[in-house]
């Protein structure tokens, strides 16, 4: 552990496993070994002490860490949170207190530092601390924005709120700080200044796509789904959009209740063949669940009709296909996808299955017989093909499978033939009386 080569990473995650082993030892020379560079690591070494009963030790490891002014910033703050996890709230607050004044200190580490403080109780201590950041011209956006935030959450939302505006309002401000802070806006009740910004935002087409979705999304949740539905039909329909943002953007307009919209996205991400196989199934499958079955008929067509995807899921497309009444669209690809002798016999196996389920017996009936009278198909595909008879052939079929039951070489092939012939029988209203040697 005390090997200045191994990354400060590894050792990080190496204190913590001591801490759960319980080394209470290998942790005191950690967090008391001044050459660590990383002084995170030495106080989560001292954090696993306390948490193993070492108070003493650990807290005078914190105390040194939180204290020296040459320590990393991040680094004390967590000393003193964790010293407050050790009953020594006083010497947290005041440690606390010091970082969130200190101006030469980096702004995101007072904020976060001023945050504590006002969790903990420390209000009045807090609330100047956060006002000033937010206030600061000089400091970051996002920090100012938080800040801001932060002030709404400990009561101040009325001191709040023109900071949040100015924010909002200041194009040279990033993106996504005047979104956020718009939306902020909206949840405290200013809905005409909000709505004003995000739609703004949300119609800039220079405006960085996940904010624009964001945008129209909080347009959507303040009563403005109507103005948001286009944004985000528009996004979610442009191919030239981060596909996480165009799925997000068609999940948006069903939330919305924009329903008719949310099926044109969907049936656009189904339709791109740019998109990876299981996303554009995906998206028919959630285009299914949402009652509009024209659109989610034109969606699976599609998944049939190319020829670059997997058998298995044009198989699954065909299937759900024919759950939306296109029995005769789904039954002529899966005919064509169980004739093709070039392709994956299970493929062809599992085709003819499902158009066997959907009333098409007679076309699946004599392929699954080919099939399984064929040496060179594997035994597990032509005992399956043998189960599948079972489900929908009639008794036509019955010689052929009492003569597989009895003599084909394969075991498992000879029980599923005798499954076949019983379900057909029965079915049938026939009495099966080959039950003699298909045990064999």
């Amino acid at each position: 552990m005390c090997d200045e080569q191994v990354d400060e990473w590894v050792r990080k995650q190496v204190a913590e496993t001591m801490g759960e082993l319980g080394s209470a030892d290998g942790l005191l020379v950690l967090a008391r070994n001044e050459q660590v560079a990383n002084e995170r690591v030495r106080e989560r070494a001292a954090e696993a002490l306390g948490q193993l009963g070492w108070t003493e030790e650990a807290t005078s490891c914190l105390l040194a860490l939180a204290r020296n002014e040459k320590v990393d910033e991040w680094a004390r703050k967590d000393a003193a949170e964790a010293l407050g996890k050790l009953g020594q709230a006083d010497e947290a607050i005041s440690i606390l207190l010091v970082l969130a004044r200190d101006k030469k200190i980096k702004a995101k580490v007072r904020l976060a530092t001023a945050e504590m403080l006002g969790r903990l109780g420390h209000v009045q201590e807090a609330t100047p601390i956060l006002l000033a950041l937010a206030h600061d011209e000089e400091v970051e956006g996002w920090v100012r924005k938080d800040a801001a935030e932060a002030l709404c959450e400990l009561g101040w939302a009325k001191e709040a709120t023109p900071i949040l505006l100015a924010l909002a309002r200041n194009e040279q401000m990033g993106e996504y700080v005047r979104r956020a802070a718009a939306e902020m806006l909206g949840r405290l009740g200013h809905v005409e200044e909000a709505i004003f910004i995000l739609l703004a935002l949300a119609h800039d087409e220079k405006v960085e796509e996940w904010v624009r979705k964001d945008a129209a999304e909080a347009l959507g949740e303040l009563g403005w789904a109507g103005e948001a539905a286009p944004v985000l039909l528009a996004l979610a329909c442009d191919n030239q959009v981060d596909e996480g943002v165009r799925k997000n953007a068609a999940e948006v307009l069903g939330r919305l209740g924009q329903t008719d919209e949310a099926a044109q996205a969907w049936l656009a991400l189904v339709c791109d063949e740019q998109l990876d196989e299981w996303t554009r199934e995906q998206a028919a499958k959630t285009l299914s669940q949402l009652d509009r079955a024209g659109k989610a008929a034109q969606a699976w067509l599609a998944l049939t009709r190319d020829e670059k995807m997997s058998w298995w899921t044009r198989e699954r497309a065909a299937e759900a296909l024919g759950e939306l009444g296109q029995t005769d669209r789904a039954a002529c690809i899966l005919l064509t996808l169980a004739r093709d002798e070039q392709a994956d016999e299970r493929g062809r196996e599992q085709a003819a299955a499902v158009l066997g389920r959907l009333g098409w017996a007679d076309e699946a009936t004599s392929i699954l017989l080919a099939l399984v009278c064929d040496e060179q198909v594997s035994k597990w595909v032509r005992r399956d093909a043998t189960a599948a008879l079972g489900q929908f052939a009639d008794a036509r079929v019955l010689p052929e499978l009492e003569h597989m039951a009895q003599r084909d070489a394969d075991k498992k092939v000879r029980r599923a033939a005798q499954k076949a012939i019983e379900s057909i029988c029965k079915r049938a209203g026939l009495s099966s009386d080959s039950e003699s040697g298909l045990n064999g």
